[in-house]
């Protein structure tokens, strides 16, 4: 018995080394970031002060301070990628952010190292590898810079045209994931464009004129026009097709689809069949391989008209199936 006990001791002893071991092989690569940011909102509801020091220590042992009375707000981060992930000082990327934003503000560290520095920082904090490689790519050719060696912008960093660039970037890396940061960094534009598609041009170019796509900030709206049945509609089955043949294996993709209908019968009834064409589109697109799971729907009946009139072409515009997709890195 007491044989079976000291073996048992001897398993669960070497089960805990283990895990301590494989943990500190994992924090040794990225370094250490155990500290918990704490912090608090001013009153413009954009910044945030630090009330304790926060430190993050690099593989190599150097301390990157983010002293107490720090005041952030995530400029330190290309306003485009907000869009993809939220604000900066949410999830995983939190920490990095923070420390990237004092060293950004300060300016005493090499601008180049300051970047690596928030790679190594997210990867320590738990973000995938390809989620910070988009990062430190958008980061690196678009985020700030300064000292004598500013180096030479490889994109135009306008907000117009970046949400394009990040979205080949995340073609890339998930295309070649083990491409190098330093390749991420000598990469310019028109390479960039020559080895990763942009999946929404690559959308719009395979829809031509079936559908209407729109882009905002945070998401992308294919409004598609309908007749009285949508599962007998060949138009909608061809775009909820060319959706998903395009969008349907590219990661951190969700998508909405809304049911609008117009202002002819009953309120109630119009919910009804908004409803009806929404699940319809979504079981199309489900079937083509989009993942149940990123998918949900919405019936708006009549209450969310795009023509304000009566006329027949106003009634023909509202009825309609907008598939909205949001992107994630």
């Amino acid at each position: 018995m007491r044989n079976h006990l000291r073996s048992i001791k001897f398993i669960r002893s070497l089960t805990l080394l283990m895990l301590l071991t494989s943990g500190n092989a994992t924090g040794a690569e990225f370094g250490s970031c155990d500290g918990a940011i704490r912090a608090e909102w001013l009153e413009d509801g954009r910044n945030m002060r630090l009330l304790v020091d926060y430190v993050y220590t690099d593989a190599y042992s150097k301390a990157w301070l983010a002293p107490e009375g720090s005041v952030v707000d995530g400029a330190s981060i290309p306003q485009v990628l907000w869009s993809f992930i939220g604000s900066p000082f949410v999830g995983l990327y939190r920490k990095a952010s923070v420390t990237h934003d004092v060293e950004c503000e300060n300016e005493t560290q090499e601008w180049r190292a300051v970047h690596k520095m928030f790679y190594a920082a997210m990867r320590c904090s738990g973000v995938s590898v390809p989620r910070a490689k988009i990062m430190y790519a958008a980061v690196y050719q678009c985020g700030p810079r300064w000292g004598s060696d500013l180096g030479v912008r490889l994109f135009p960093c306008r907000e117009g045209v970046m949400r394009s660039f990040v979205r080949r970037w995340k073609s890339l890396i998930y295309d070649e994931p083990d491409i190098e940061i330093s390749e991420l960094e000598a990469l310019d534009s028109s390479s960039l464009v020559a080895r990763a598609d942009d999946p929404v041009e690559v959308l719009v170019e395979a829809l031509g004129g079936l559908a209407t796509i729109n882009e905002s900030d945070d998401a992308i709206r294919v409004s598609i026009p309908v007749g009285t049945s949508v599962v007998a509609d060949g138009h909608v089955t061809k775009v909820a097709d060319k959706v998903s043949a395009t969008l349907g294996n590219i990661p951190g993709i969700s998508i909405t689809v809304e049911g609008h209908a117009d202002s002819t019968g009953s309120s109630e009834m119009n919910f009804v069949l908004s409803q009806r064409r929404a699940d319809a589109t979504a079981k199309r697109l489900m079937a083509r391989g989009i993942e149940p799971s990123a998918i949900s729907t919405t019936g708006y009946g009549e209450t969310s008209p795009v023509a304000a009139g009566n006329t027949a072409e106003d009634r023909a515009r509202n009825r309609r199936i907008d598939i909205v997709i949001r992107e994630e890195l």
